[in-house]
């Protein structure tokens, strides 16, 4: 009887140790699962305040870049870098000037176009088509140059319609020729910019229309919008977290209604 309740005890020990063993096993696992997560998170985090702390430091080369505004007076500038020890980033802010003009326009709304002030008359393309590019009567446009000569700001104004429209009683509007092939518009006009023009003015008169302004001389458009872009990169040893920030800053332009207050030169009447 002895012996009987000695191999009964032996073996209810071996079950209980297995048991520890196992439960041992599963805390371990567990231990260990818990540790690695812990240190993942600690590293995401690290990773998620390098990527905050280099996105910052992208976003004040893009801030200070638009606080400057000799960076937006003439053309394309060098890139410039800045080392800041502080935060450990070396960020890059690199402005270009963007000549082409495209863009679309609801009736009523106007375009405004920069040009350099030549001395002498230069050749200018304005492409254009209505929303729905339709072959039907489109989009006519109002065309305002301003120039100066003998010291005083003049204007011009040109109307312009697509061959398709019927003919305006009591106007001079210009018929416009078809865009060459291969391009997104349909109607073109093309004519000699006086000397010392420095800007014209694009209004469309029925619908949305898609203009597009260009010249077979690269000299005669001015920069009409700024490309701002700013790259920012972690400078800490083994750290390649690079984050970049890129806007585009218009020209600032007169407001359209008030062309003619501006440009008279004296007394405004009805």
């Amino acid at each position: 009887m002895h012996m009987l309740n000695r191999k009964a005890f032996q073996s209810q020990s071996g079950q209980v140790a297995v048991v520890v063993f196992l439960i041992m096993a599963v805390m371990l696992v567990v231990g260990l699962s818990l540790a690695s997560r812990t240190s993942q998170e600690i590293e995401l985090a690290g990773q998620q305040e390098d990527t905050t702390r280099v996105f910052n430091a992208a976003e004040t080369g893009i801030e200070e870049a638009l606080s400057e505004e000799g960076n937006f007076t003439g053309g394309s500038l060098p890139a410039d870098t800045h080392n800041d020890t502080d935060t450990k980033t070396l960020t890059t802010v690199k402005v270009d000037a963007l000549t082409g003009f495209e863009n679309t326009f609801q009736s009523g709304e106007t375009a405004t176009v920069f040009i350099n002030q030549l001395s002498t008359q230069k050749p200018i393309s304005i492409d254009w088509t209505n929303e729905n590019n339709e072959a039907t009567c489109g989009s006519v446009l109002v065309i305002s140059v301003y120039y100066e000569a003998s010291g005083n700001i003049q204007v011009q104004h040109l109307g312009v319609r697509p061959p398709s429209c019927p003919t305006f009683d009591n106007t001079n509007f210009t018929v416009a020729s078809d865009s060459p092939s291969g391009t997104d518009y349909r109607y073109r006009y093309s004519f000699n910019l006086p000397a010392y023009t420095s800007m014209i003015r694009i209004k469309p008169l029925k619908g949305a229309t898609s203009i597009a302004v260009s010249s077979t001389d690269n000299s005669v458009l001015a920069s009409q919008t700024y490309s701002i872009r700013s790259e920012a990169q972690d400078t800490l040893s083994g750290n390649t977290e690079v984050r970049a920030i890129q806007v585009t800053r218009t020209k600032p332009a007169p407001p359209a209604i008030l062309d003619y207050a501006l440009y008279s030169g004296g007394t405004l009447s009805k």
